[in-house]
C-alpha cells in the first residue's frame, strides 16, 4: 500500500503517522515526565509520594537575595502538567496518571508497576526490552 501511494505521488503514510505521533500532547507529556523522572531517579523504584517529594524539594538559591528554587524543576513542571491540581501536585492524580501510562513505551522506556511497599504502589522507569 505504501509503495503504491508513493508511486502515485501521495504523502508517505509512515511520515504522516510519525508527524501525528509527535504532535500528540499526551505523548509529549509522557516524554517530559519520563525524561525528568530518569534524571531524578534513574531506574530506582519509588512511590508516587517519593516522586512528589523530590519534585517539590527546594534549596536556597545561589544569590544574595536568599530565595529558594526547586531542585528538580523539570520534574516538578512535568508533574504539574499531568497531575497538578490547585497549584500543587496531587498524589491521587499522579497515581491515576501512572496507572493509565504504565507499560506504554516512550523513548525506549516504560513506567512499570513494581509491586507494593507498605501497601503503596511502587513504580520504576524501565528500559523497554525489544521483543524477539
Amino acid at each position: 500500500m505504501r509503495g503504491a501511494l508513493l508511486w502515485l505521488g501521495r504523502a508517505d503514510p509512515v511520515e504522516t503517522m510519525e508527524e501525528i505521533r509527535e504532535a500528540d500532547p499526551k505523548r509529549s507529556q509522557m516524554q517530559a515526565v519520563a525524561a525528568s523522572w530518569r534524571e531524578a531517579f534513574g531506574h530506582e523504584q519509588v512511590t508516587a509520594a517519593q516522586v512528589i517529594k523530590k519534585a517539590i524539594e527546594q534549596r536556597r538559591a545561589d544569590t544574595y537575595e536568599s530565595h529558594f528554587e526547586f531542585v528538580s524543576d523539570n520534574l516538578r513542571e512535568a508533574l504539574m502538567v499531568v497531575a497538578g491540581r490547585g497549584g500543587a501536585i496531587n498524589s491521587r492524580a499522579l497515581g491515576e496518571w501512572l496507572s493509565a501510562s504504565k507499560d506504554k513505551v516512550v523513548d525506549g522506556a516504560r513506567f512499570r508497576q513494581m509491586g507494593t511497599r507498605s501497601n503503596v504502589t511502587v513504580w520504576a522507569l524501565v528500559d523497554d526490552a525489544p521483543v524477539g
